[in-house]
């Protein structure tokens, strides 16, 4: 078989997609470890400005950087932090971008969305 384009150097028989999927998951998983903690992110002027403009109040960020429901890899470098939250009594999910390779971490950006089943993470 051909070499894979998304990996360089590596037959597609010699990775299968389950180990692709593991290593995924173990490299996301041990940055969350290395991490302990996202409460310590700085939140940068520009994730300020979104959450004013979107509604998104600091307490809902803060408890999300606290205690996230799900933690997902965008690249290298960055995860997004999300959880459903009900705001004006509506059934949102709230997603927290976070640049994870600076010291101090600092969330980019944050949004609000109604369409949760689009961004869920499902095993």
């Amino acid at each position: 078989m051909g070499s894979n384009p998304a990996l360089p150097g590596f037959s597609a028989s010699s990775l299968t997609e389950k180990s692709l999927d593991f290593e995924r998951t173990f490299e996301v998983e041990s940055r969350i470890v290395a991490a302990q903690s996202y409460s310590d992110a700085l939140i940068t002027d520009h994730a300020d400005e979104q959450m004013r403009r979107r509604g998104i109040d600091i307490d809902v960020v803060r408890s999300i950087l606290i205690n996230p429901e799900q933690v997902i890899e965008v690249r290298p470098g960055r995860v997004v932090l999300q959880s459903r939250v009900n705001i004006a009594n509506l059934s949102q999910l709230v997603r927290v971008f976070i640049d994870v390779n600076q010291s101090p971490m600092r969330v980019v950006t944050v949004y609000r969305t109604s369409k949760i089943d689009k961004y869920w993470s499902r095993p």
